[in-house]
């Protein structure tokens, strides 16, 4: 789980090839996984989660990216 600085909250689920994005009031999402360095990085129609795994940048089709941080 993680808390953003827009006030919400996601709920994500790694596997080897994807991620599964929760976030109230919207539909649950699933991303593939994208190529990158050090960090990671799922993204499929305008939807984008990366970061690393206690810090990450989320990006829904129609919002502003928000800064996530795990929650503890």
């Amino acid at each position: 789980t993680y808390q953003c600085e827009d006030g919400s909250e996601l709920r994500v689920a790694y596997t080897f090839n994807s991620a599964t994005v929760q976030q109230e009031g919207y539909t649950t999402v699933v991303l593939p996984s994208r190529i990158t360095g050090a960090a990671f990085r799922y993204a499929e129609g305008g939807a984008a989660l990366r970061g690393r795994m206690h810090e990450i940048q989320w990006t829904r089709p129609g919002a502003e990216e928000t800064e996530c941080a795990r929650a503890s």
